[in-house]
């Protein structure tokens, strides 16, 4: 009788710069893993971080490596440069795995046609209530389908996207498509799970590859952190409209649009924009009524309400400035891509 096969060698590439706030849970869980500990390896893109990142990532006897780029797709790509892993396993250093994650995703590649996985991204038990808030408008936008970081996959099914934070791939997958578009600061990976679905692979998500996911934790990291999804989904766009869905074009259209409609209800019928501030009044309120009855608590209630009101600003401004005065980092990398077809 031959002796059973070993389980995958699975590399883990957690971009990272400034975490030292994070990533030490984020090392904790890994550490804990159900998974044989020589059959897997921990890899931190270093983003030239100036705090404790990296003494904290060493510490843990995680590799550590130099990400000059500083974004998120060059720290992906030096990652997997240095990674040894029959399977690439990609996270954020806010993230805190379940034991199962790794044992869980491996039964999943016995299909040769999947080329990448993602489970639910939770909502972490020790979440400020900011983050709570922000984390059940996340939820409104999986269910909208503007994002893909769901917190409940009840079955496996196969899919379009899949989250940074939380996806496992066949290294032959990455290797078609690394390096990544430095040209993006942030949506690299709709970018990259768009080609390697172009490639022929199916990407699915799946219920029980799981782990959680702390939010940003002050309104203006949401901002910027928004802001930069505006951006580069419409770069993203710029590239293949396949990468566009209309809801994305319905949040970005809606602030000009409401804009319009105050000003010619306030010049041609002011008695009608009392009504209509009466009926935004009256969906906010169901906003929050619906976002307390989610999260359990008021504070959480209201930190949505304040999110959704992020959310709604900084993504359609983040849009329509890529459209209107685009970056011209993007516009040389466009210029490179064409180049070379």
């Amino acid at each position: 009788m031959s002796p059973p096969a070993e389980p995958p060698f699975i590399s883990v590439i957690i971009p990272a710069r400034n975490e030292e706030q994070n990533i030490q849970r984020c090392l904790e869980s890994l550490k804990a893993l159900d998974y044989p500990p020589d059959r897997f390896e921990v890899i931190i893109a270093d983003g030239k971080s100036t705090d404790r990142t990296r003494e904290i990532a060493e510490g843990y006897g995680a590799r550590v490596v130099t990400n000059e780029g500083l974004y998120v797709a060059q720290g992906r790509h030096v990652g997997f440069e240095h990674s040894r892993g029959e399977l690439i396993a990609f996270s954020d250093a806010d993230c805190v795995m379940e034991a199962s994650w790794l044992r869980d995703a491996v039964k999943y590649f016995d299909d040769a046609s999947v080329g990448g996985i993602s489970g639910p991204t939770l909502v972490p038990p020790g979440e400020t209530a900011f983050g709570r808030g922000a984390a059940w408008i996340f939820s409104l936008a999986v269910a909208g389908g503007v994002s893909c970081q769901a917190d409940t996959v009840k079955r496996v099914r196969e899919v379009e996207d899949l989250p940074g934070a939380n996806c496992i791939y066949r290294r032959e997958v990455i290797e078609q498509v690394m390096p990544l578009s430095t040209g993006l600061v942030a949506s690299e990976d709709v970018e990259m799970n768009w080609r390697i679905r172009k490639n022929g692979w199916r990407l699915l998500h799946v219920p029980d590859v799981r782990l959680w996911h702390y939010k940003r934790p002050t309104p203006r990291r949401l901002a910027r952190q928004v802001y930069r999804f505006g951006v580069t989904r419409c770069q993203c766009a710029k590239i293949s409209c396949a990468m566009l869905k209309p809801a994305h074009v319905l949040v970005a259209a809606w602030m000009p649009l409401a804009l319009a409609t105050i000003l010619v209800l306030a010049i041609l019928a002011p008695k009608v924009l009392v009504y209509f501030a009466v009926a935004v009044g009256i969906g906010l309120l169901g906003v929050l009524v619906a976002a307390w009855v989610r999260t359990g608590a008021l504070s959480s209630a209201l930190t949505a309400l304040a999110a959704l009101g992020i959310v709604f600003v900084a993504w359609p401004v983040g849009f329509l400035q890529e459209i209107f005065f685009p970056s011209r980092r993007f516009r040389a990398y466009l210029r490179r891509i064409a180049g070379s077809r």
